[in-house]
């Protein structure tokens, strides 16, 4: 039972090789089966399975009170790995622009390096909730691009459109939590005597 969290967490590495073959499924569309159903649609429960998986890992290891550092370094690395594969398959299909994936890849990159310095500093920056809507945001997001480009989600409004709406909304609060960890950071740091 103690390891069940970190089960969990590691379950949405275990997806991604899926999902890679998911993607490249040609042609990626509603037409394409996949063990019997669309490729999208499995796609769409595997991001819905990371999703959920995300929200549980943390609360299971809170609930039954077996936090482990394993546990609190590879939640994230499992998300951004996740996440991560979905957003360069969608710039394969065209549904986001390649910018995008690198200002969040690179949003991540600097959180990593901004966070293993902290540690190195003695001090530990603990998670914002910018952070985790950030997270929720981009799930959801996925699930609008990888759905379709031409189903409208009112009889106004391409479902693609929301997608790409909802993208950008997390990157913008992407770079938001960024600077409230680096303003965390600032002020827990110990002036230099040097």
């Amino acid at each position: 039972m103690r390891q069940l969290p970190n089960f969990i967490t590691f379950s949405r590495i275990l997806v991604i090789p899926v999902t890679w073959y998911l993607f490249l499924r040609e042609p990626f569309d509603w037409d394409t089966l996949v063990w019997g159903f669309p490729v999208p649609h499995w796609i769409i429960w595997i991001v819905i399975f990371a999703g959920v998986t995300d929200i549980i890992d943390g609360w299971a290891a809170r609930k039954l009170n077996v936090q482990s550092t394993f546990g609190i370094l590879m939640d994230p690395i499992a998300d951004k790995l996740f996440v991560t594969t979905c957003f360069v398959f969608l710039v394969y299909l065209d549904r986001l622009h390649p910018i995008g994936v690198v200002l969040a890849i690179s949003r991540d990159a600097l959180m990593n390096v901004l966070r293993s310095y902290a540690s190195s500093q003695g001090i530990v920056i603990s998670a914002r909730i910018w952070g985790k809507i950030k997270t929720v945001i981009q799930f959801v997001a996925i699930g609008f691009l990888v759905h379709s480009s031409t189903l409208l989600l009112l009889p106004w409004i391409p479902v693609l459109i929301v997608g790409k709406v909802l993208f950008w909304t997390a990157i913008g609060l992407a770079y938001y939590s960024l600077g409230l960890y680096v303003s965390a950071f600032m002020k827990q740091k110990k002036p230099n005597k040097n």
